[in-house]
């Protein structure tokens, strides 16, 4: 059987198809370290470079913190240390909404904004992530978030009044009494629309960058004494880009399908095996041979 050349041909199929895989997992991976890397680094930049007030002072330059406790600097925060805990409470929260968009985006993303419809688990999952990002956001960044997400929901499924309590309340519904999560096979799909359009994860970056740039102290007026100095903004952007172009290396590994020249040669190979197998058959061989072995 020295005529065939399905085993050459799928044996370099599988090869290049696995070695392919093989990059863009450890591609994947590798991004999905680095964002949250540059998100842990951003928050504590965050934490060490606003100045605060006399409370903050006091104990960032403490000798002993046996001496000097938690409980004692509460007696010398001034409304400096309130406005300072306000802006780094709000970088905290907005990073931790930015992880659940993550998350939330690598649930959707795959069969959502490429096929235009996910399954009942996903959608289940989704509303998961949206009820954990509703305690984390304000009810105007939870609703921006909820139309950039794109899912069309069924009108049987949406509250009756379009209010902050019904939609609460609905996605509550869902999880009630330890609801066990839907599988595939139930209920139908739910449509994602396909439109090009802000997803989720960039949202949230953007608030982010609103808060930074809300809470910087202008050298030259020195109106907010107890916020970030305007030399440390550059910094925070530069790990606002990065995380920004960690989730897009992210999402292209999840959304690119495979290299086009990789399907021309395969639908290249294929055909000349398929037209080139009946001009190799020899009926001494026997049945098997002919068809099995190949």
């Amino acid at each position: 059987m020295g005529h065939t050349i399905l085993g050459g041909t799928m044996s370099f199929l599988l090869i290049f198809r696995a070695n392919q895989a093989y990059a863009r997992y450890w591609q994947g991976r590798t991004f999905t370290t680095h964002l949250f890397v540059e998100m842990r680094d951003m928050v504590m930049f965050c934490c060490l470079h606003t100045r605060g007030g006399q409370g903050k002072a006091r104990w960032q330059w403490r000798s002993d913190s046996t001496t000097f406790t938690i409980a004692e600097k509460t007696h010398y925060d001034d409304e400096h240390d309130r406005l300072a805990s306000v802006f780094l409470a709000n970088v905290v929260r907005l990073t931790c909404a930015l992880g659940v968009c993550f998350k939330m985006h690598s649930r959707v993303c795959s069969d959502g904004y490429c096929c235009g419809k996910i399954g009942p688990y996903a959608k289940w999952m989704t509303d998961w992530d949206r009820l954990r990002l509703r305690g984390l956001l304000r009810k105007d960044e939870w609703e921006q978030v909820t139309t950039a997400l794109g899912i069309l929901e069924p009108k049987e499924h949406m509250p009756r009044r379009r209010n902050d309590m019904s939609e609460r309340a609905s996605l509550l519904s869902k999880f009630d009494d330890e609801a066990e999560p839907p599988s595939d096979q139930e209920g139908q799909d739910f449509l994602v629309n396909l439109v090009p359009s802000m997803r989720p994860f960039v949202v949230i970056l953007f608030h982010i960058k609103c808060e930074v740039y809300k809470y910087m102290n202008d050298s030259q007026y020195n109106e907010m004494p107890w916020a970030l100095k305007e030399r440390f903004v550059p910094t925070i952007a530069k790990h606002c880009s990065s995380i920004y172009f960690a989730y897009e290396m992210v999402n292209q590994s999840m959304m690119t399908p495979l290299p086009l020249p990789y399907v021309h040669l395969n639908k290249t190979l294929l055909c000349a095996f398929l037209m080139s197998f009946p001009c190799q058959l020899d009926f001494k061989l026997g049945w098997y041979a002919n068809t099995v072995i190949p």
